[in-house]
């Protein structure tokens, strides 16, 4: 079913026919990975509202939703609870080795400043050690240059 196109769904009961309009959502490449659907709704506001259907259509079981069946509703529910949960997971594991990776990365630089002040201290600011580590040399410095002195007007 395409974006925005709009499924009808009904249930007969004594007093006639009731209709219920189901709208399908299809996945936005802008927001993919998100938690969002395109309308702003989470994935717990979606396993409410899903939990809800399936209260309401197991007191009346003579709503139908064409192929879909109740069993395969609570199936379809039943999934979406363990990808929210795999993905939790996944996200708590991904934050991890993202700060493991940065304290590494931390711990690693800092080896290097320090490689590279030894470099400087033992071969000299303008040696050729001190570049082959990412130093500037002293020699290939910009001198700062000197201001101006005012000139007294008389």
């Amino acid at each position: 079913m395409a974006k925005g196109e709009v499924e009808r769904c009904h249930f007969e009961d004594d007093d006639g026919v009731h209709r219920l309009y189901l709208e399908s959502f299809a996945q936005s490449n802008e927001k993919k990975g998100s938690d969002t659907m395109p309308n702003t709704k989470t994935v717990d506001s979606v396993l409410a509202d899903a939990e809800r259907l399936v209260q309401v259509w197991g007191e009346n079981t003579k709503f139908s939703m064409g192929d879909l069946t109740l069993d395969g509703l609570k199936a379809e529910i039943t999934k979406l609870r363990a990808l929210k949960q795999s993905r939790d997971e996944t996200r708590v594991k991904l934050s991890k080795l993202v700060d493991d990776t940065n304290d590494q990365m931390k711990l690693i630089d800092s080896f290097s400043t320090r490689g590279r002040s030894g470099m400087k201290a033992i071969f000299g600011p303008d040696s050729a050690q001190y570049a082959q580590v990412g130093g500037t040399r002293q020699s290939e410095r910009k001198s700062r240059a000197s201001k101006k002195a005012k000139s007294s007007q008389p």
